[in-house]
């Protein structure tokens, strides 16, 4: 053994030779799982503070990774922050330090990651503010500053600029509720109440609920209260019930106030540098800064116990809505594992009131179904969050009776509920029912049965039955339900045998299907087009008798499916530039008509296999304005819209994967570097000579890599201008053909399926508001859903 090894075991220290890397996989593993129990921080922060020049870097390293990706666990770390600085003032100073750095660039940068960071360091500064490691004043000038530079961007009115300015505003109050208690009580008192002060000034400069279109679900009376009104309201109350103690948030730190209070070390914070964003258009602000969403479809006794005796304080359930999301984002990534996903096992163990089990499962279900809701666009992957209601539901007993009620509730207000929340959540019942074993309470909907054809919930409920057909066997489905609404099941199982039959009528659709029969080459049906087929129809006809022919004859399945359309891609190709490739998109949806899942997939074929151009999709779909959302019109707009943006992301995730490789190129020929240099000046030379030979391959790979990443930018431009043009020539198509006289329905759908292209529309509001005609209610309509102020 090693003297180094020996006095570590002796004094606990790491020795002369400093900690090896299982010394910091092993504190690292007891930062991340540390409790906050006293025996375990007293331990730890001794540990680390007596070996502060060794491990101050590692350990604050750690820290800060668990301050981000833990966000539920802040009070723990600052605790711990707090009594290594206690003794040990170099490490607080270096974690304040890296804080700030941190906030700086969360601050200024616009993705979800650092939105969120923002969030949870500003809440840890507030928290170390407490604990003595940063200067109480220094933290109240950073959050006074976040409110005033809200303040400064309403004064000066610039396109965009609600949505920054809210969320800034967001990221202060948003801490507030972790260091009331204690800053209300302190000499900074004075300055907390400026904070609550400089938050109603805001809130009466800023236009209430900014984005109508991101309602969930309409309230009765059509007042509706934005998600920022609601937390300032909340705030409110805490000041003025002077209720700041919070059962969610842990006093972690109040086992150690007289180590705390003792300290001197509380370092300065400086002044946070806020920097000025610009955006081109509303539209741009609002989808880079979204609102939180709110749904409030639950009595507040379930959820908050209002009216009870032990009823919750104002701020408990703003709290828990921060630790569910907060947890959502922070474990999302593993939702793709195929055991029970870590965001779950989190969800399942959130530090809640314990006293009122039954009101933290009907929050976290409220909320999570307004995360899967939220409009124009989820944070999230739908499938995410169906995933953590399925897996919650099998971890906690008692949460599916929580979740059905509050699905029966929303199905209860489903005439108020936005159309695209109402496909959403459709959607996720269908997943649902169909991961336990086609389970439902559908006795409780059968009354639907009574009502009108296009009632709400007699729609919804038709609509989950589709999509429940596309997840399991029709026959399973139908077995499963109960009889009273087996008529609402989907009627077409196969292919449109009366438009193959209207097909048929022309004696080229039977040339063709015994061609394809024989399994005739590509080329031999281009030659038979040429010399026969062109005299018998024209190649409008010849085009949709080859297609519904194909199809027919792919039925079976995708595969058989896409053989046929690759075998004949030449002819058809042929036709198409002479027919136009609507007569296609009109055939593949044709002869799969009143089928419950086929026809969107037939057009994406068409367009992966490149047999039409986006375009011939787009004006099929605006020709059918006057019944869009019907015969699957909504989805295959969806479908074609979704295939150029995948298009246009694929290419720029190609283009940030070369950007990741030159970084670890660069990284690499940095610290190859930096060993030839040392090798070098040891005499080591051999072993220099690698050291040089690695830094030049990088420097190598560095070229390579960045010639390749020049040569994405002209695809990525291209992807981006067809995405932008699909988008805006079918949003604006199907606006001012909704114009003229369409039903209440269509209209409905048009802008829902508007609202959901924001981002690409971005930069064209104007044309799309202009597609609306003159009149006032029409525009207002539009420009709420592109997320346009009136």
């Amino acid at each position: 053994m090693s003297h180094a090894k020996r006095a570590r075991r002796e004094d606990g220290s790491h020795g002369v030779d400093g900690p090896n890397e299982d010394d910091l996989r092993e504190l690292r593993d007891v930062i991340i799982h540390c409790d906050g129990s006293a025996d375990v921080l007293r331990g730890l922060s001794g540990d680390i503070a007596r070996e502060g020049e060794t491990l101050c870097e590692h350990a604050m390293g750690f820290v800060m990774e668990c301050v981000t990706e833990l966000p539920v666990k802040t009070p723990v770390y600052a605790t711990l922050v707090g009594l290594i600085n206690a003794t040990a003032g170099e490490f607080g100073g270096r974690v304040v330090e890296e804080t700030k750095t941190a906030l700086e660039e969360a601050l200024n940068g616009g993705d979800l990651t650092q939105r969120t960071r923002a969030r949870v360091l500003t809440r840890f500064l507030v928290l170390l503010s407490t604990v003595g490691a940063v200067q109480r004043m220094d933290v109240m000038r950073y959050l006074d500053s976040l409110l005033k530079e809200s303040q400064a961007l309403a004064k000066k009115g610039a396109t965009g600029w609600q949505p920054r300015a809210d969320w800034l505003a967001y990221v202060a109050l948003s801490a507030l509720p972790w260091g009331g208690e204690f800053l209300s009580k302190s000499e900074c008192s004075n300055e907390f109440e400026g904070l609550l002060d400089a938050a109603d000034a805001y809130c009466k400069t800023r236009s209430a609920n900014p984005d109508p279109a991101s309602v969930i679900v309409k309230s009765v009376d059509g007042t509706e209260t934005d998600w920022f009104a609601d937390m300032c309201a909340r705030l409110s109350a805490a000041h003025t019930d002077g209720i700041w103690k919070i059962a969610s948030i842990p006093t972690i730190a109040e086992q150690f106030v007289e180590e705390l209070a003792s300290t001197t070390n509380a370092h300065a914070l400086g002044d946070v540098t806020i920097s000025t964003v610009e955006f081109a258009s509303h539209a741009e602000a609002a989808a880079r800064y979204p609102g939180r969403s709110m749904l409030r479809i639950l009595d507040p006794s379930f959820t908050e116990g209002t009216g009870n005796v032990d009823a919750w304080g104002p701020l408990e359930r703003f709290v828990a809505e921060e630790y569910i999301v907060d947890t959502i984002w922070a474990f999302e990534p593993g939702y793709r594992r195929t055991a029970t996903i870590p965001a779950a096992e989190q969800l399942a163990s959130l530090p809640l009131p314990a006293e009122q089990p039954e009101q933290c499962q009907f929050l976290v279900a409220e909320t999570l179904f307004a995360e899967l809701l939220a409009l124009p666009e989820p944070t999230f992957s739908p499938v995410f969050y169906h995933i953590v209601i399925q897996d919650l539901c099998k971890i906690i007993p008692t949460f599916p009776p929580k979740m059905a009620k509050t699905a029966g509730m929303m199905f209860r207000s489903i005439d108020r509920m936005d159309v695209t929340a109402r496909d959403r959540l459709a959607s996720w019942l269908a997943h649902q029912v169909s991961c336990f074993d086609l389970v439902w309470p559908w006795s409780s909907w059968k009354h639907v049965m009574e009502q009108q054809e296009d009632a709400p919930q007699r729609a919804f409920v038709v609509d989950a039955l589709k999509k429940l057909c596309q997840l399991s066997f029709i026959e399973r489905v139908e077995k499963s339900l109960i009889e009273e609404l087996r008529p609402l099941l989907p009627t077409g199982r196969g292919v449109n045998a009366e438009y193959i039959a209207e097909t048929a009528a022309d004696p080229t659709f039977g040339k063709l299907q015994q061609m394809l029969a024989e399994k005739r080459q590509g080329y031999e049906v281009v030659q038979w087009i040429g010399s026969e087929g062109a005299t018998m129809a024209s190649p409008e006809v010849l085009l949709r008798s080859l297609v519904v022919a194909a199809l027919e004859r792919g039925q079976k399945c995708i595969t058989h499916h896409d053989v046929l359309l690759k075998r004949y891609a030449a002819p058809i190709r042929e036709l198409v530039e002479k027919a136009g490739g609507e007569v296609a998109v009109d055939a593949a949806v044709g002869i799969w008509r009143g089928h419950y899942q086929m026809a969107p997939i037939a057009v994406e074929r068409l367009l992966a296999l490149d047999l039409v151009a986006p375009s011939a999709v787009v004006n099929w779909v605006v020709q059918r304005a006057a019944v869009f959302g019907e015969d699957d019109t909504y989805e295959i707009a969806s479908t074609v819209c979704d295939f150029v943006c995948a298009s246009e992301a694929s290419v720029v995730g190609k283009r940030s994967a070369l950007v990741s490789k030159i970084r670890a190129a660069e990284a690499e020929a940095s610290g190859a570097g930096r060993a030839a240099e040392e090798l070098s000046a040891q005499g080591r030379s051999y072993e220099a000579q690698q050291a040089a030979a690695a830094e030049a391959q990088a420097v190598e790979e560095i070229a390579q890599h960045e010639a390749e990443l020049a040569a994405t930018e002209a695809p990525i431009a291209r992807a981006n201008a067809l995405a932008r043009e699909t988008c805006l020539q079918l949003c604006g198509g199907l606006v001012k053909a909704s114009a003229h006289g369409a039903s209440a329905p269509v209209a409905e759908r048009v802008l829902a399926f508007v609202r959901a292209r924001r981002l690409q529309l971005a930069l064209d509001t104007d044309a799309v508001i202009k597609a609306a005609g003159t009149k006032s209610i029409a525009k207002t309509a539009v420009s709420h859903a592109l997320g346009v102020p009136c």
